[in-house]
């Protein structure tokens, strides 16, 4: 219907009113102001070994209602989540650096070949691509690859993680990340284990630097 088209009607994704013309089309009012906002950088959470990232930013803590966006991005292929948090995810970066440097490229985190099968996409590579047009960069899809599947570490101590991470991950182009400033970008920064283990891959190839930008950190 033309009236439809000229007055179209959105649905905030975490309550479900019916919005006209919004702020933010996938977030009411009352939704976002509830957000638990982070403007705390993160850390790798294993004091004792390096940490091969520089800074790490998450644009929310991990609670209500992030933790439902997060999980219908992860297994609904919910594409608007990625539209709706992105622009937080770039504000959480822009917060603690005053621009973009210009030879930086967007890096998502990969997933194994047979979950991304299972799933048919990549969470973490539709947040790039939705940051991608906000902070004026490109994505490098192809520039890390996972090598190995590996075992969930919901119930991993932050050691046991990296063991279960260790070469998990291998450069499969080393023209995108060589002398790059690498933003390598995930949907939640846990212990930093995985965000670590990419980072020092990243390095190892000739990476300039490597920063971290998730939508969410577990506090």
């Amino acid at each position: 219907m033309i009236f439809d088209y000229l007055f179209p009607r959105f649905t905030c994704l975490v309550c479900k009113t019916e919005m006209n013309g919004p702020q933010n089309p996938y977030l009411c009012d009352e939704c976002a102001a509830t957000l638990p906002v982070n403007t705390t950088p993160v850390t790798y959470k294993d004091a004792k070994a390096a940490q091969y990232f520089n800074r790490g930013f998450a644009a929310f803590e991990y609670g209500q209602p992030i933790v439902n966006l997060i999980l219908k991005l992860k297994y609904s292929a919910e594409g608007d989540t990625a539209l709706a948090v992105a622009p937080f995810m770039a504000a959480a970066y822009l917060h603690h650096n005053k621009s973009v440097p210009n030879d930086a490229v967007l890096v998502p985190v990969p997933l194994s070949k047979k979950r991304e099968r299972q799933r048919e996409y990549n969470q973490a590579l539709l947040l790039a691509k939705e940051l991608s047009p906000i902070l004026g960069l490109a994505v490098a899809d192809k520039a890390l690859i996972r090598t190995k599947a590996t075992e969930a570490q919901k119930h991993m101590t932050v050691a046991q993680r990296a063991a279960n991470l260790k070469n998990a991950f291998a450069i499969a182009r080393v023209e995108d990340v060589l002398g790059k400033y690498i933003i390598l970008v995930d949907d939640v920064f846990t212990s930093g284990a995985t965000a670590n283990e990419c980072a020092r891959v990243l390095r190892e190839a000739g990476a300039h630097s490597v920063d971290v930008l998730t939508i969410a950190a577990v506090c």
